[in-house]
């Protein structure tokens, strides 16, 4: 499918109100110390991790497209992009933080959060080639970010994922019949 023009600008649209969305939670957090709190009492952590996790797949989605210029890009399914990234120099700790996020993102999007079932399907998931999430997993995670004292934590992982992608973006022209859309690599 060719790319259109406001494809192009709803993707790049989106990923900014996620990341000024993201800004607001983060300081309704630290205001609320809902890190202190109870999951129940903490829907601005709730949100953030919704938020965070999708935040990681619209940037990772991005910057497929922007670097390979495969207008299929935005159609892959995440484990397709998630290979496509991995494909970049990533550290060890990169990697892993890329896979919790991704294993946090299935656990939202599929299993259900906080409390994930093993429907639609028992089998093991694979999030990327060679990266399986297991419903042992899936439970054990759940249990581990059900408490917003996770936030600062995954926070940072979020921080080093972000970094990471930022580390392999390329500046992005693109000239849609007329008009240009320029996105400039972000220091």
């Amino acid at each position: 499918m060719p790319f259109s023009l406001s494809e192009t600008l709803a993707n790049l649209g989106n990923s900014n109100h996620i990341e000024c969305f993201l800004v607001h939670y983060e300081q309704s957090i630290e205001a609320n110390l809902e890190y202190e709190k109870s999951l129940s009492e903490a829907p601005n952590y709730y949100a953030w991790l919704i938020c965070s996790s999708e935040h990681v797949y619209y940037k990772i989605r991005e910057l497929v497209y922007t670097n390979t210029g495969d207008e299929d890009a935005f159609d892959f399914p995440y484990k397709q992009l998630l290979n496509e990234f991995f494909k970049h120099d990533l550290n060890l700790q990169e990697k892993e933080c890329v896979i919790k996020v991704a294993k946090i993102r299935h656990l939202i999007v599929h299993k259900g959060f906080p409390n994930p079932h093993s429907s639609p399907s028992n089998r093991n998931n694979f999030i990327a080639d060679g990266v399986s999430f297991t419903n042992d997993e899936v439970f054990k995670l759940a249990n581990e970010i059900a408490s917003p004292s996770s936030f600062r934590n995954l926070k940072n992982i979020h921080e080093i994922v972000m970094s990471a992608i930022k580390a392999h973006e390329k500046p992005f022209l693109r000239d849609f019949g007329g008009i240009k859309v320029i996105k400039k690599s972000t220091p």
